[in-house]
């Protein structure tokens, strides 16, 4: 967190700045927003997000979910998945990794995959990585989408804080598992 109680969010790999910037304004829009699972009001002392290509993306799911591929978004709470842990699918406990009552997030985001699937659902590769980023936080705070009604409350809590944003319910209406 910053001197004034903000979290630290910071946006890198993309070879936009500006892109990295607008993320980095969102998310922390967003992180200021996060509920957990239960309810609870969630703080976030730092995120770190990283764009990657498929090459870099398909590495690291193998190396840290032991699935070949590519996939949208990794994420990390306080820096690593716990041991076990299917770091895509949010198997992560925020409460065991929060640092001073507050998480610090690592997370990795597929610009290949985004500008893919973005054509789909109506918007664009920034408003998709956004769509990844926040769902990386949700992760972190204790969300999951590996059973149906996991997926229909985590993604109704993406739609939630992307549309307090103003961006609207990007994954309002999408038949694909996270």
């Amino acid at each position: 967190m910053d001197a004034s109680g903000q979290p630290c969010i910071e946006v890198t790999g993309a070879a936009d700045p500006a892109l990295c910037r607008w993320l980095q304004g969102e998310l922390a829009r967003a992180a200021a927003g996060v509920r957990s699972a239960g309810g609870n009001r969630m703080q976030v002392a730092r995120m770190s997000v990283r764009i990657v290509g498929d090459a870099q993306m398909s590495q690291l799911h193998e190396r840290h979910s032991g699935i070949a591929g590519t996939t949208d978004v990794l994420t990390f709470v306080g820096g690593h998945a716990p041991p076990g842990a299917d770091a895509s699918h949010g198997e992560l406990h925020a409460e065991s990794c929060a640092h001073d009552g507050a998480l610090e997030i690592d997370a990795a985001i597929c610009m290949d995959e985004a500008a893919r699937r973005c054509g789909e659902f109506g918007h664009g590769v920034r408003e998709e990585l956004l769509l990844y980023a926040v769902h990386a936080l949700l992760h972190a705070v204790g969300f999951d989408d590996a059973t149906p009604d996991q997926h229909v409350r985590m993604h109704a809590e993406e739609d939630r804080l992307l549309q307090h944003l103003g961006h609207g319910a990007l994954y309002s209406g999408r038949d694909r598992a996270a």
